[in-house]
């Protein structure tokens, strides 16, 4: 009696023992990422919000550290610093995504089709990605250069120009020019998460379409795109946010200029901090920036989710 009530004991204390065990496994796993993310995001996330309250300048380190309150935020609204900035990382994101979305998907269904040589190709598309940021900005540099540019010299042997077109040079054609070599640089990204995705759409699916008499069109919106929804959403808003932090390209190739014409968020903070030598200024941009990027991800998030429930 006493042995068989210690083994309906023992039975009903390893299962909790083993959840308890599994836990500690999930966290122990988890932890690592979660160091991560506290130590070289949030920590450095914190830090700049604090030192945006502050006036601090990197020419005086000796200098005591002020707090002025919201005079930081006061100066870059006030002088219109920040708004140009804003609107212009805005813009180029939203291009950029939209762009890529379009071309990067069209790739994408010509690659998910069998013909010879597709591997070369997808590999092709995938060196785009490989290439370093500094080199792929002097290419762009060279293609629309004003006077020795292979874009300019096409452009006048076809007689569409009559005298070659500053590119970089002038502020309509410069936020064009910025936003193709981003489109550019990134491509590979969509190609890659779309092709996946529509590898993985069921070929059942497209066979039931089919047989009820629906065209590419038709199966492209009422099979393809709904099923990729999810690699969409992804795309989205990985995209936005790589672009909206984008230095290295735009600082290469304009500098921010013509006249600020192409000036974004992650260039201006740059030029406050080691220019100007103003870290609460730059703390201040960089806070406004990280509100931005969580604005954004907030309201898409929620609208593809409200959007997704209304389509069930």
């Amino acid at each position: 009696m006493g042995a068989t009530r210690s083994l309906s004991t023992a039975a009903w204390l390893w299962p909790r023992s083993k959840r308890r065990q599994d836990l500690w496994l999930g966290v122990l796993l988890v932890l690592p990422a979660v160091l991560f993310v506290v130590i070289f995001v949030l920590g450095p996330l914190f830090s700049t919000i604090a030192l945006s309250f502050y006036s601090r300048r990197l020419t005086a380190p000796h200098q005591p550290t002020t707090f002025v309150g919201l005079r930081n935020y006061g100066y870059i609204f006030g002088q219109g610093i920040v708004q140009p900035a804003l609107f212009n990382s805005v813009f180029i994101s939203a291009a950029t995504v939209l762009i890529q979305f379009v071309i990067g998907l069209a790739i994408a269904l010509l690659l998910n089709r069998q013909f010879i040589g597709r591997g070369a190709v997808r590999a092709t598309f995938i060196m785009a990605w490989g290439v370093p940021t500094i080199a792929a900005a002097f290419v762009f540099r060279w293609l629309f250069d004003a006077t020795y540019g292979a874009i300019n010299k096409l452009l006048l042997s076809l007689h569409v120009v009559s005298a070659g077109i500053p590119w970089l040079g002038e502020a309509r054609t410069a936020l064009f020019t910025v936003i193709m070599a981003n489109t550019w640089k990134g491509l590979p990204y969509p190609v890659l998460i779309f092709l996946a995705g529509l590898q993985l759409i069921p070929q059942e699916i497209r066979d039931a379409a089919r047989i009820d008499g629906a065209g590419w069109w038709q199966e492209f919106l009422n099979v393809t795109m709904p099923q990729l929804r999810f690699v969409t959403i992804i795309f989205v808003v990985l995209r936005f946010i790589w672009s909206f932090n984008a230095f290295d390209l735009v600082y290469l190739l304009t500098g921010g200029g013509p006249a600020n014409a192409t000036m974004v968020l992650p260039v201006q903070i740059y030029i406050e901090a080691f220019r100007t030598f103003d870290v609460g200024t730059a703390s201040a941009l960089g806070a406004v920036m990280a509100l931005s990027l969580i604005i954004f991800t907030v309201v898409f998030l929620r609208v593809a989710t409200a959007q997704e429930r209304a389509d069930a």
